[in-house]
């Protein structure tokens, strides 16, 4: 300690030096902090595609109890049997199902899965239905997911001719 009781000041790097170290040290995090967001978009875009073919062997199966596992806590339907602006998980397992029963599924078959523009925790995915008996009995489904915690949820569908 000095006499007058502060403590000396010792420097790592010389003054001159001390500024290109920082700027080295902003570039660096710079890059590490512009890292997570591309790979988070590479990762979200996988998780969103392996829940689009989970959504898709559930409804092919068809098993309500699977269905209604991907399901988000309330949903937007949109189906042949009417339009349900927002309904719990539960009644819209039991809508799906009814669906499935009445048109039994020949193939549920992907043909886009994307991210929303801009939105990381936004995406879609769009099927091509093909149900009954008939090969003119087809349809295109629309599924919107949203990403929480617990992983993709589907919160919208629509069944479009």
């Amino acid at each position: 300690m000095s006499p007058g009781g502060s403590v000396p000041v010792r420097r790592a790097f010389p003054p001159g030096r001390a500024r290109a170290v920082l700027a080295a040290a902003a570039a660096a995090l710079a890059l590490v902090v512009g890292a997570p967001a591309a790979a988070s978009g590479q990762d979200a875009m996988a998780t969103l595609e392996a829940a689009a073919r989970g959504f898709a062997a559930s409804w092919r199966a068809p098993d309500a109890g699977a269905l209604r596992d991907h399901l988000a806590g309330e949903v937007r339907l949109d189906l042949p049997g009417g339009v349900f602006p927002m309904v719990k998980a539960h009644q819209a397992g039991a809508e799906l199902a009814g669906l499935l029963r009445a048109r039994a599924t020949r193939s549920f078959t992907p043909v886009r899965v994307a991210l929303s523009d801009g939105d990381d925790t936004r995406g879609f995915a769009e099927y091509r239905w093909a149900w009954g008996s008939a090969a003119a009995s087809q349809s295109i489904v629309f599924v919107a997911f949203r990403r929480d915690a617990g992983g993709w949820r589907v919160e919208e569908i629509r069944v479009l001719r």
